[in-house]
């Protein structure tokens, strides 16, 4: 197996064990203490060497989500699964910024075990880039009710509207690719129309 993850987390213990244990199990482990180190660790390897990054979120110099929006600006892509002992507000910062897996602290490791499996084999991330889809823009799209009112009837998301922002991500991993870009679309016309909207707003107010 080549599959290759780089795991930061600052708390030396369970990065280690963590990646030993990883390890046992077949896959290629790099580790980094914080954000800084990562990012100098992407630089010096490139960030397409690597297939996964687990991270954790409370960490000095550059946290977990600097580090993600880091990634972002430029321009990078990997898949990431953020190591969590927070709330809802912490993990929507996540998904604002397109990375939707998560895995609560005290980490499960038959559970980790099954998240990797999953992401290894589904590779949405990936599967909507080929499609030159923004990931962080789909998965924003997801936080906005008009969209997933809309995908609802255009899409089989039934009852999309109650679910928790890990859920609606969970049934990604179902779609075909015309469905994700359908969903995709919906998102973009309801975009436009909101910029069309505050156009008009501010033309009144002017």
């Amino acid at each position: 197996m080549n599959y290759k993850i780089l795991i930061v987390d600052d708390e030396k213990n369970l990065r280690n064990s963590l990646a030993l244990f990883l390890s046992r199990k077949g896959y290629l482990t790099f580790v980094a203490e914080d954000g800084v180190e990562a990012l100098k660790m992407i630089d010096d390897i490139g960030l397409e060497d690597f297939d996964l990054m687990i991270t954790d979120i409370m960490m000095p110099k550059i946290d977990g989500l600097k580090l993600v929006k880091e990634i972002n600006n430029r321009n990078l892509y990997v898949d990431i699964l953020v190591m969590s002992a927070y709330g809802d507000d912490s993990i929507q910062s996540f998904c604002e910024e397109g990375c939707y897996r998560f895995i609560e602290k005290p980490l499960n490791l038959e559970l980790l075990i099954d998240l990797i499996n999953r992401i290894s084999s589904s590779d949405l991330i990936k599967r909507i880039r080929n499609m030159n889809i923004n990931p962080k823009t789909f998965v924003a799209g997801l936080m906005h009710s008009c969209t997933l009112g809309e995908a609802v009837e255009n899409c089989p998301l039934h009852n999309a509207r109650k679910l928790s922002i890990k859920d609606r991500m969970k049934l990604m991993f179902e779609k075909t690719d015309d469905e994700l870009q359908e969903i995709y679309e919906i998102h973009s016309k309801c975009i436009r129309r909101r910029e069309v909207l505050e156009i008009q707003i501010n033309n009144k107010g002017e």
